[in-house]
């Protein structure tokens, strides 16, 4: 019974029940609270109106705290308390008046013990036993048993405690996450978003150009770290949910491959792909299978020397699988390290984690996500500097006759003139997003409030609604529910903090895509021109 709730109260009450009547007319429990008062927390008697009475004498009569009896004498005390014989005159003497004096002898106390509840060397409550029959007087050896029942209840109320401390400690390392996260990438979305800009303008200075590249690769680093610490968070809470599709897995490789060699210095190891799977549709995330593949090929180009090779092969090893593996001619993993490989904050040695950087999550993520599609990840090396060889397979999504059918080819509609609502509070993200967007031809409006959102909408026709999600006067979520309700529009969701509950809400309210800052404006017109297409 003490290990079946976690609710110490619930554990408590149960306690006191069981106790009545085998073991006493009367049970009760009483905790200390914060404020140094006793709280009880449960009572039991057969009969209702005795609990009644006892509320009632609790409330009119309260044990002063430095009484020297009692409860609170035990508390202080650590001692039990055992009253074998309890006669009328014992309680006159501790009555404040005729009244209390009545109360008193109306609850039929003949016989009392009074235990502490002891966990870690302190003593935060105590248990009650009392008798009313004349003839069955408590004893040493009852009162032994019940001090054995008060520190196993004792233990479980700890236990509890500890509990839900650790839960309360949790949530607020995630709120902290949350909140960190939040702060340190909305003033990376603008340096993204402006160094992206320059890096492609042809008119700029070709060193200059290749600036910006680099630092448009050390903010995505940056980024990716800070979704590496909130996808752990979001994964050990078990909070991830998999927006699962068909998707082509062999155009998320190529993709992959694209983004990893568009990250890398100007030495880097050669990357070759060989796509030999016939079959590439599965079932899955392809914002989290991309990130999975993403991790394996980032970590076997980081492990791989200028001079050494990193290998992608796709393949259909049997009619229901599809397989990819990654190998490098690396830095490789010891034999000590392999068993370790997926756990969190794992990159082997001291010194590859400071020669190579990175938090060592990748990989513990990238499994973890793995086993939420269903699918598998595995690691093999002949050892230290013979390189390394990750495979990943998943189940493949549709039958031989359905693989044939061909997909519809994608909308031609592209956007002129769009006009689109953007809100941002963010003074720097707010110009450069409305620079950007017009540099792309589209005529954006921006908003720094949702009330301000709300009257250009009132006076303006918007096609689309671009809006972050925390405002000064309210939330984006608010915000888009209300434009979607009044005006029909569709929304993308902006967000510094990136957790699984923002998109779910995000969607919710009417938003049709959620971009976590900071945002890549190449995905950004995307997913305007994608969201065009639908509507047109």
């Amino acid at each position: 019974m003490f290990s079946s709730s976690l609710d110490y109260e619930t554990t408590l009450l149960n306690v006191v029940q069981l106790a009545v009547p085998r073991l006493a007319d009367w049970c009760s429990m009483v905790i200390v609270q914060e404020d140094g008062s006793l709280h009880p927390i449960a009572v039991a008697h057969e009969d209702p109106a005795m609990l009644e009475l006892a509320e009632e004498l609790r409330r009119d009569y309260p044990t002063p705290a430095d009484a020297p009896h009692g409860a609170p004498h035990v508390i202080r005390t650590g001692r039990a308390e055992l009253h074998e014989t309890i006669t009328d005159e014992m309680l006159a003497s501790r009555a404040a008046d005729k009244r209390h004096l009545e109360l008193c002898r109306q609850l039929q106390i003949r016989s009392a013990m009074i235990v502490p509840l002891t966990a870690q060397g302190v003593t935060f409550g105590t248990m009650t036993m009392i008798s009313s029959d004349p003839e069955r007087p408590f004893t040493e050896g009852d009162l032994r048993f019940v001090e054995n029942l008060a520190n196993r209840a004792a233990l479980s109320v700890d236990n509890a405690r500890l509990y839900h401390e650790a839960r309360r400690a949790n949530q607020a390392k995630d709120h902290f996450l949350a909140v960190l996260s939040h702060e340190l990438r909305t003033p990376l979305t603008p340096v993204l978003m402006a160094a992206g800009a320059m890096e492609k303008d042809a008119a700029l200075p070709d060193e200059f150009r290749s600036n910006m590249a680099m630092i448009r690769r050390n903010v995505e680093l940056e980024a990716r770290l800070i979704d590496d610490l909130l996808d752990l968070t979001a994964i050990s809470n078990g909070k991830v949910q998999l927006q699962s599709r068909t998707v082509d897995a062999k155009e998320l490789v190529i993709q992959t491959d694209l983004i990893v060699r568009s990250e890398m210095e100007v030495t880097h190891p050669h990357v070759s792909l060989e796509l030999l799977a016939k079959h590439n549709e599965v079932m899955g995330d392809p914002t989290r299978l991309q990130q999975i593949f993403w991790n394996l090929l980032k970590n076997a180009v980081k492990f791989t020397p200028v001079k050494g090779k990193v290998h992608v092969i796709t393949s259909n090893p049997d009619a229901r699988t599809w397989r990819l593996e990654i190998t490098d001619t690396g830095k490789g993993i010891g034999a000590e390290e392999l068993p370790h490989i997926f756990n969190a904050f794992e990159q082997g040695t001291r010194h590859i984690s400071k020669r190579f950087g990175g938090l060592g999550l990748g990989l513990a993520i990238s499994k973890a996500l793995t086993d939420l599609h269903g699918g598998a990840l595995y690691a093999k090396s002949a050892g230290l500097n013979e390189g390394a060889l990750f495979t990943f397979e998943m189940p493949l999504s549709l039958s031989p006759a359905k693989r044939n059918r061909k997909k519809p080819g994608p909308k031609k509609n592209t956007p002129s003139e769009l006009k689109i609502l953007l809100v941002e509070d963010h003074e720097a993200t707010g110009a450069i997003v409305m620079r950007l967007l017009k540099k792309k031809g589209y005529v954006p409006f921006l908003a720094v409030t949702c009330s301000s959102a709300l009257k250009l909408a009132k006076t303006n026709h918007f096609d689309l609604v671009i809006s972050d999600l925390g405002l000064p006067d309210g939330t984006g979520f608010e915000l888009m529910s209300k434009l979607k309700k009044l005006y029909g529009l569709n929304g993308i969701a902006l967000s510094g903090y990136g957790v699984e509950e923002d998109v779910e809400q995000a969607l919710d309210a009417g938003f049709l895509r959620h971009f976590t800052k900071p945002i890549n404006l190449d995905h950004l017109d995307e997913a305007v021109r994608e969201l065009f297409a639908q509507s047109s």
